[in-house]
């Protein structure tokens, strides 16, 4: 196309706004491409961000559930575990709850506390439980050393306290486990504990040792860690263990236990065997009825300072 041009031979002001609008448009055009690049450019790294950002919630997720096996037999497992069953193999810790002094009780056992319902959360623990837990796992659990009750020991609230918060991570409110002149409404092995308010400490008052001739046997057959949790499922048979009318020593086993009496036999239901007369019990028993035993999961949880505390147990068979 030609030049419109002036009389003097100068592009015409016409051809100056014809050109500026073809500059303006191959500006836009320049533009509007490179926009487009970007944009392309941009879209393809926020795609590979947000799959590098998938990539490692995907990852973080996968390391937050991963499901750690552990060794039955190690240390940290069986000390967990025995911190709530170690007593299980004997048969003379009774655990009473006085209602109203010793005249009034509720009478079970810390032999199968744990096991009295299908599910048991830590919330569901009172502060009678707490002490007598705690009590035994500090003075009886290591060396069964019943000669505490006759040495007239004053035992320190603030250690019991201490043995409570590594076991269920709180302390035991004194105030809630006492009745009448300072009683403690718990008793172990028979024992009576007296509060001393000056010296914050407990001592043994009356009683100690006495049995139900019952038991349990427990086998750790699972262990794992999951998150901040380990969890810890075993198996348990319950044992009733006495005298018949000849005098000869039998035993029965059982499924399950609640805390009623039944004939003597601590609530005990479900009669997996009749071992008859006998005096010999193999500690490796619950083998031979593992298939008939319930299974129990223990949960703990790792608190702030990396202890692992009682969450909750349940039944899961």
């Amino acid at each position: 196309m030609g030049v419109l041009k002036n009389d003097v031979g100068r592009p015409s002001k016409k051809t100056k706004i014809i050109r500026g609008i073809l500059k303006l448009i191959g500006i836009l055009i320049i533009v509007a491409a490179g926009l487009y690049i970007g944009y392309i450019i941009g879209n393809s790294q926020n795609k590979e961000e947000e799959k590098t950002d998938k990539k490692k919630t995907e990852v973080k997720e996968n390391k937050e559930n991963e499901v750690k096996e552990l060794d039955v037999n190690d240390e940290q497992i069986v000390s967990l575990f025995n911190n709530f069953n170690g007593f299980s193999n004997y048969e003379d810790i009774m655990f009473d709850v006085y209602s109203d002094g010793r005249s009034s009780y509720e009478t079970t056992t810390l032999f199968n506390y744990f096991y009295l319902n299908d599910s048991l959360d830590n919330n569901d623990i009172s502060d009678q439980v707490k002490f007598g837990v705690s009590f035994y796992d500090l003075y009886l659990k290591d060396n069964q050393d019943f000669n505490i009750y006759e040495n007239n020991t004053k035992y320190s609230l603030d250690d019991i306290n201490n043995k409570s918060v590594e076991l269920f991570g709180s302390e035991i409110k004194v105030e809630d486990i006492l009745y009448s002149n300072n009683y403690v409404k718990v008793g172990v092995a028979g024992a009576v504990f007296k509060y001393d308010n000056d010296s914050k400490s407990f001592s043994i008052v009356d009683g100690g040792i006495g049995g139900y001739e019952a038991s349990y046997r427990t086998k750790i057959i699972k262990a794992e860690e999951i998150n901040d949790k380990i969890e810890i499922t075993s198996k348990v048979i319950f044992v009733y263990q006495t005298v018949n009318e000849n005098g000869n020593n039998t035993i029965k086993l059982f499924k399950n236990s609640t805390a009623n009496y039944n004939n003597g036999y601590l609530g005990l239901s479900n009669e997996i065997d009749d071992l008859g007369e006998t005096n010999e019990l193999d500690e490796n028993i619950i083998d031979n009825y593992i298939g008939k035993a319930d299974s129990y999961k223990w949960t703990f949880d790792k608190n702030e300072d990396g202890n692992y505390v009682f969450e909750k147990v349940e039944k899961i068979d």
